[in-house]
């Protein structure tokens, strides 16, 4: 295995931090912690704590495979590509089907600022799919 490029271990770390907040989000808002859920208006409490079972699916396969991927990111693990990817189809399904498919929608629920949360996580997805593809392919190389 080569050693990694200099920007490994800065994307490695924000990757581990952004997938554990990730994490954290799903259990507190599951669990409903109320200390977790009090900033949150009682429409977007709701909202997040009803979600029909296709969307809490979704939102699993968007938060455990990243977090499981983060890890083996940071162990240099190829199989972190697969679960990155695993990750952003779940984020995929999620944030069409919150905008699109769970009435009323996130927009009325949460505005733009949820909306473009969901984009920009969904983006951030993709992105870490595609660094640890070059990386694995990088190392492939030799």
């Amino acid at each position: 295995m080569t050693a990694p490029p200099w920007h490994f271990w800065p994307v490695a770390i924000l990757s581990l931090i952004w997938h554990a907040v990730a994490a954290a989000d799903y259990l507190l808002t599951k669990l409903e912690l109320a200390a977790y859920l009090s900033v949150f208006t009682a429409d977007q409490v709701a909202y997040f704590t009803q979600m029909p079972l296709w969307a809490d699916i979704a939102w699993a396969i968007g938060v455990w495979p990243g977090l499981l991927a983060a890890w083996l990111l940071w162990r240099r693990h190829a199989a972190a590509t697969l679960l990155f990817a695993v990750s952003f189809a779940g984020l995929i399904v999620l944030t069409a089907g919150l905008v699109y498919l769970y009435p009323p929608g996130l927009y009325a629920v949460t505005g733009s600022v949820g909306v473009w949360l969901m984009l920009a996580a969904t983006a951030a997805a993709f992105l870490f799919y595609l660094y640890a593809r070059a990386l694995h392919v990088r190392d492939r190389r030799g």
